[in-house]
């Protein structure tokens, strides 16, 4: 069983749906698709939010979790998706703290991971009704996503995975295909490790 990674807002973590800021805003722009060589990032405590093991934010676009050493530690024992840690220095209440964003995407796998066409997606957008369509792989999700335009994408109703999937991955996630925008924990991560660690906003 997986678990859906979500921005966890309430007055035990702030009621705020971004915690930190950056400083150093263009450089979190870049972290978006592939893994890229960025300074340390730099950024400060929104005045609602309070100091948890993990942080969300409003800027980076890429799929990922902000996490501090307690959970990097945790995510180095297990299985993950291939990623990248990009380190974040946190000034909150006078005390500068120490986080990263860790970062996961496979784009080369997409293919291999899912059965397109046992897989159901739907045209969504401003300017089309929204309408079930047939995708046959990850490059003809690109090629009509090209042909949708800007205003319009696709979206995911449901994923068949195929016997190339790796079962032995406690965290992965389905971007850049679109509504895959999500990223996915085992039970083993959920249940014996972060669920007794403390307080956490995602």
């Amino acid at each position: 069983m997986y678990y859906r990674v979500k921005n966890r807002v309430d007055a035990t973590v702030g009621n705020i749906c971004g915690k930190i800021k950056f400083h150093n805003v263009e450089d979190s722009y870049k972290i978006h698709n592939d893994f890229v060589d960025i300074p340390v990032l730099k950024a400060k405590l929104e005045r609602r939010a309070k100091i948890t093991d993990v942080l969300s934010d409003n800027t980076i676009v890429a799929i990922g979790i902000t996490v501090n050493k307690k959970v990097r530690e945790i995510f180095e024992n297990h299985h993950l998706m291939e990623h990248k840690y990009y380190p974040i220095e946190v000034e909150a209440k006078g005390n500068l703290l120490y986080y990263d964003f860790l970062h996961v995407y496979d784009e080369k796998n997409i293919n291999n991971y899912i059965d397109f066409n046992k897989s159901s997606f739907v045209r969504s957008g401003l300017t089309i009704e929204r309408s079930p369509i047939t995708l046959k792989s990850y490059e003809d999700y690109l090629s009509k996503k090209g042909e949708y335009g800007v205003c319009n994408g696709i979206k995911i109703v449901e994923i068949v995975l195929t016997d190339k999937f790796d079962k032995n991955l406690d965290m992965f996630t389905f971007s850049p295909l679109g509504g895959g925008l999500h990223l996915y924990i085992s039970e083993i991560i959920f249940k014996k490790e972060l669920n007794n660690s403390g307080k956490y906003d995602k």
